[in-house]
């Protein structure tokens, strides 16, 4: 009876050591970049929406920003400044940096507000794949995005030649337009994309807090409500958008840049007299 007990506890010991060596190399396996878990996807251990370009392109989606809105738990906010944010299930709207933007596998978050609000126009054309991490497992990629990482990819992961062209109109007199393009010769291999936008919006604005009287001063006998105002508040945006990849057997270089001018009236609830 003990050796058969003995045998059994051994081998269910060996068995136990064979589960435990199995899920330590699965784990080993574990890709660190979200726009890789279509190779291990029952193993990644985040929270991983993934949407294909084409599909929220029959959605009428048209930006990148629009995709975002449609995730569950994810909302845009916009500040005085018109920085947009993603809020991941509710966390705080106004620190910057709480989650990260990765196109291409490249982190395109600035330097002085850690934000990426010039990108959420990328236009849903030229997306092939978004990739949402919701949750603070995202901060093992290192970049301690402690509310959720987005990843883009467009379609420079293609090693065949096609391209697209599109132009778009709509409100505001907003007029997009660009395309990529994918080329492969031999050992060489290239990817352009670019895009332009511009629009000229204008929100009404109606009289702000100085039309209330919270900011006279009765007793010395000073209003400033004669310098409320009301009226069309330029919103108007102009962004342009280059980036290109080049790929010679296992070399590649990659560039891009994205120029943005808009034009955000900003106010003040306090006037000096």
């Amino acid at each position: 009876m003990v050796r058969k007990t003995l045998l059994l506890c051994t081998a269910a010991a060996l068995f136990a050591q064979e589960d435990i060596s199995s899920l330590t190399s699965q784990l080993a396996k574990i890709t660190q970049k979200a726009f890789l878990t279509k190779e291990n996807e029952l193993y990644e251990p985040h929270i991983v929406s993934v949407y294909k370009g084409s599909d929220l392109e029959k959605l009428g989606i048209q930006n990148l920003k629009e995709a975002l809105e449609f995730v569950p738990g994810v909302d845009i906010y916009g500040d005085n400044l018109d920085i947009k944010t993603a809020i991941f299930r509710g966390s705080n709207p106004f620190a910057y940096g709480q989650s990260k933007l990765f196109i291409d596998g490249v982190l395109v978050n600035d330097t002085m507000f850690d934000q990426y609000s010039n990108y959420l126009d990328m236009p849903i054309e030229l997306i092939k794949r978004i990739e949402v991490i919701r949750g603070p497992g995202s901060k093992a990629e290192g970049y301690n995005a402690f509310a959720g990482s987005i990843y883009v990819t467009t379609y420079a992961e293609d090693r065949d030649s096609h391209a697209k062209v599109f132009i778009k109109t709509g409100s505001y007199r907003t007029k997009v337009i660009g395309g990529y393009k994918n080329f492969i010769y031999k050992d060489l291999s290239g990817y352009l994309e670019l895009y332009y936008h511009d629009d000229h919006k204008k929100l009404f604005a109606g009289p702000d807090a100085l039309a209330s009287g919270a900011y006279d001063y009765p007793n010395q006998g000073i209003s400033n409500r004669h310098l409320a105002s009301s009226g069309n508040v330029p919103m108007w945006l102009k962004n342009f958008n280059i980036a290109t990849t080049l790929r010679y057997k296992d070399f590649t270089s990659a560039y891009g840049t994205t120029t943005t001018n808009m034009e955000r009236l900003l106010g003040s609830a306090i006037s000096v007299p």
